[in-house]
């Protein structure tokens, strides 16, 4: 089932989007091989990643269209479903509870409670890799600013708690450096039964190997 359209869709399947560079239209793709490039990424086998939200997709889409004609490649959009348990409960402010009960997280949309405890795990790991003086730099500063900064703890607060699947975070893209506006991707366990379809925009015939 490949749903490209939103009636198509059910509900707790979210898409996200990476984008291919080739020379030649392929017979296939791995999404492993075309992850989203952003500032301070590692792959991972446990994981993946890939735009999240409209703003994001359709600024991350100007970017690469730009990247492919500057590099002469073609640009092929590859975009997954993921599903996400109760996703109805996630559309208000996230609290803990609905987290887990979800395995969903969005940054932008956390209860001021919860994102400050996720803010005080995020400043603990800090702590752990940078100077006493480094860190103070950071102690006043947005989950956010410290997250695009430094995307690796997404992915140690998701090694802490098993219960979440998917984390929405901003990083900086790597498309064109000179754009620093933030763009939102999910970062998102590499869980064989939570992906639901793939596809290759509008070349249906190219396989998205997962």
């Amino acid at each position: 089932m490949k749903p490209t359209t939103h009636a198509l869709r059910p509900k707790e399947w979210i898409p996200f989007v990476s984008f291919a560079m080739v020379d030649a239209i392929p017979g296939s793709v791995d999404v492993k091989e075309h992850l989203f490039p952003f500032e301070g990424a590692v792959v991972d086998p446990k994981y993946l990643w890939g735009l999240y939200g409209t703003t994001s997709i359709n600024h991350g889409l100007f970017l690469a269209d730009a990247y492919a004609s500057r590099n002469k490649k073609q640009m092929l959009t590859v975009q997954l479903w993921y599903r996400v348990d109760n996703f109805e409960r996630v559309r208000a402010q996230i609290s803990e509870d609905i987290a887990e009960e979800s395995g969903f997280l969005h940054l932008d949309r956390l209860k001021t409670d919860y994102r400050e405890q996720i803010r005080q795990f995020v400043l603990s790991q800090l702590r752990k890799d940078v100077s006493h003086a480094q860190w103070l730099t950071y102690e006043s500063k947005s989950l956010d600013e410290i997250v695009v900064r430094h995307p690796k703890y997404v992915r140690a607060f998701l090694e802490a708690n098993k219960k979440i699947n998917v984390v929405v975070h901003p990083v900086r893209q790597l498309y064109d450096e000179a754009d620093a506006k933030p763009v939102y991707i999910a970062t998102v366990r590499a869980i064989k039964a939570r992906i639901m379809a793939a596809e290759v925009r509008y070349l249906e015939h190219i396989k998205v190997i997962t």
